[in-house]
């Protein structure tokens, strides 16, 4: 089947498929749960001086703190949403350094 092209569904009546687009990265972000994100703030506003760029790092920060009360997969999430904030913010202040030189 050709993109754009009809294509018969279920019920038999024709639909257009779009076609896939290869950027999206740059216009979408990754889908975080809402607990991840609160975890991770309160982390980052807490202990603003250990979350670093590193996500081994930031791992074992996680389980120190939240330890007995996330599981590894949440821990991991909360991790690496630890580092793509410290990213970031590590960016952001980049930028400010080199505007105001």
């Amino acid at each position: 089947m050709i993109f754009g092209e009809p294509a018969l569904k279920d019920s038999g009546k024709p639909f257009y498929c779009a076609p896939y687009r290869l950027d999206l990265s740059l216009e979408m972000g990754r889908v975080r749960t809402r607990k991840v994100k609160v975890l991770a703030r309160e982390i980052l506003k807490t202990f603003p001086d250990r979350v670093t760029t590193d996500f081994e790092l930031n791992k074992k920060l996680v389980g120190e703190v939240l330890v007995g009360r996330v599981s590894k997969k949440l821990r991991n999430k909360v991790a690496g949403y630890l580092t793509a904030l410290a990213k970031k913010l590590e960016a952001e202040k980049r930028e400010a350094e080199e505007v105001t030189a």
